[in-house]
This record gives C-alpha cells, structure tokens and sequence, in this order.
C-alpha cells in the first residue's frame, strides 16, 4: 500500500479534527502568554517562557495513553480543554491582580502545563482513530496529521495577533477556542455515541456539553461587561 493511498483514507472529518483542534489548543496557549505579558510585563520573554512550558506539557501529555474508546475519550478531552479555554484566562488574571506575584506567576505557568498536557493527548487520540480508519503503516497516519498539527499552530500564530487580538480581544478569543473544542467533543460524541449509550457517563457529558455552550453564549453577550470588570481587577 503506497503511502498516497493510506493517507487518503484518513477521513475529512479526522483531518478536520486535528487541524482544528490545533488551532484551538495553541490560540488558547497565546492567550495565557499574552495575559502573562499584560500582568508582568517582558512580551518576549513571557511568550518564550511560556511557550517553553507548553511544549514541554505537550510532550508529556502526548505520553499519557487513555484506555477505551479513542472517540470517546477525545470527546472527554475535547470537553475538558473547550472549560480551561473559558476559565484559564480568568484564572491568571484574577491571581495577577489579587494575589503575591511570586505566586500568581506560579499559578499562571501552571495554568499553562495543564492546558499543554491536555492538549497533548489530541494527537495520540486522533492518531489511534485515524489508524483505524487507515488499517496501515502508522507511519503514514503520523506523518498525515502531524503536517495538519503544524498547520493548524502556524494558523493559529498568525490570525491571533494580526485579527483576534487586534479586533475581539483575549476573552472573546479564548471563547472562540473554547468553541472549537466544545464542537468537536460534540461531533465526537455524536460519531461514537453506541459507546456512550449505556454508560451513566453519558448524562454526565451532556450536561457539561449544554453547560459548556450556555457558557460560551453568554460570554459573547456580556463582554462588555466581562471587560469592565477585568479592568477594574486591572486597576485595583
């Protein structure tokens, strides 16, 4: 089988997956570097800091192998990035503003581990599921979404700062990402709902999933007042 032919089997609907799911996982990483630079100053070295942090997160994230269904666990994971992606930012700037730099600055480098470990476990998951749809030399199905991986980062570090920073702002950015994820744990779901169907887990998901999308709406219609009330924690 020629590598042409595996990689062609690797469905639309992965390759969206991991494109997107890339490019919601590092717009959320610039958006904590960009909080970090806000609240301590040093651009530069706040986003190489950060970066560092996150790549090293994602290499240990990537480590860690789920068991049961690759589906079903990405839509979990999916779920799990789409609340850091709504609350992280929050969270470093609520510690940047009430709490010990030392410690704030502690907080905000573990707000991006956790979203860097996370974020590592998408390749492996979508990979296992790819290689299913491939039935083929791994090697094929790694290099197919690795090139996607890159793809989706490179995007991500471009429309970030030239558009969203520019033009909606870091919280309403990091909604979108959130939004992202929120869509693909759904379709997840969906795709491989026979596993879900019998598990109390299921329920459980749901209403995180309704949750999660109430959340995200009413982010986009109190930003004006999620602004105001960041500014006042800013000038506190």
């Amino acid at each position: 089988m020629t590598k042409a032919t595996s990689s062609s089997k690797i469905s639309l609907k992965v390759r969206q997956w991991m494109l997107f799911v890339a490019i919601a996982s590092f717009l959320t990483e610039m958006i904590l570097a960009q909080m970090a630079s806000v609240l301590w100053g040093g651009v530069l070295t706040k986003y190489i800091l950060s970066m560092g942090i996150f790549i090293l997160a994602l290499g240990l994230g990537s480590l860690y192998q789920p068991k049961g269904v690759a589906g079903e666990k990405l839509a979990w994971q999916q779920l799990v990035m789409s609340g850091m992606s709504i609350f992280s930012p929050w969270l470093v700037l609520w510690s940047g503003t009430h709490l010990y730099s030392w410690f704030a600055k502690f907080i905000a480098a573990s707000a991006v581990f956790v979203v860097g470990f996370w974020s590592g476990m998408e390749f492996p998951l979508i990979a296992s599921i790819a290689s299913e749809e491939v039935g083929a030399d791994f090697s094929f199905v790694f290099s197919e979404l690795l090139r996607l991986d890159y793809l989706g980062m490179a995007i991500s570090s471009l429309f970030f700062p030239v558009f969203l920073l520019r033009n909606i702002g870091v919280f309403q950015a990091s909604f979108l990402a959130a939004g992202v994820n929120l869509f693909i744990a759904a379709m997840a779901f969906w795709q491989y709902m026979p596993g879900f169907r019998l598990k109390k887990s299921s329920f459980k998901f749901q209403f995180f999933l309704v949750l999660g999308f109430i959340l995200i709406a009413s982010g986009w219609v109190l930003n004006k007042e999620l602004i105001s009330l960041a500014q006042e924690w800013m000038i506190q």
